[in-house]
């Protein structure tokens, strides 16, 4: 893996920061891209956890106010950063006005998108589940007439082959409809012809 391509994408935010700042701020490349990924977690965490509490009754629920809270934690975090990386009292303000409303979106976003999975993976699974459903009883009635008299004449396996007939009480002797009678020493076994 090259090294160089991997720290341009974890630094995404820090470059993008580079073009818009210039010289006026001097920021940790990782710090603020980090916590922009933290709060992409935090936020698909609350969205997920709660859509899974109302979807299906688990016990997954996070409280926005928390999750909020501890955005709002690191966005001080930042903020602090801000303070001591910019030239300016402006640029500082700027920059963090500027990481609160990204904060801001990739919670809401974050959170949205987690909703919205977890809404198409249980449409398709209900889609999935529903099919399969119909499938079995379209399946089961197009047959029904012939496995009803199937049903109704119950087949035995003998060395002829399969008879039709009459099972005694004890289940080991066959009277065919064949005028044949059959017997076998073990439930499982198939049934022989006795002379």
């Amino acid at each position: 893996m090259d090294t160089n391509s991997f720290k341009d994408k974890i630094t995404f935010f820090y470059y993008w920061e580079e073009k818009f700042w210039g010289d006026k701020v001097d920021a940790n490349k990782y710090f603020c891209t980090v916590c922009i990924i933290a709060v992409a977690i935090i936020g698909a965490l609350t969205g997920g956890g709660n859509t899974l509490k109302a979807m299906f009754k688990l016990n997954t629920e996070i409280s926005p106010i928390a999750s909020a809270g501890l955005c709002m934690f690191i966005w001080g975090l930042n903020m602090a950063e801000s303070i001591v990386a910019s030239n300016d009292a402006l640029t500082a303000f700027k920059r963090t006005m500027l990481i609160l409303a990204c904060i801001a979106g990739t919670y809401i976003a974050s959170g949205l998108l987690a909703v919205l999975v977890i809404i198409i993976v249980s449409a398709i699974v209900a889609i999935y589940i529903f099919l399969t459903l119909l499938g079995g009883l379209l399946d089961g009635s197009s047959s029904s007439g012939s496995r009803r008299e199937k049903d109704e004449q119950k087949y035995y396996d003998t060395e002829d082959g399969d008879i039709t007939g009459n099972l005694s009480f004890d289940s080991r002797t066959l009277y065919g409809d064949n005028g044949n009678t059959y017997y076998r020493e073990s439930l499982f076994d198939k049934f022989k012809k006795v002379d």
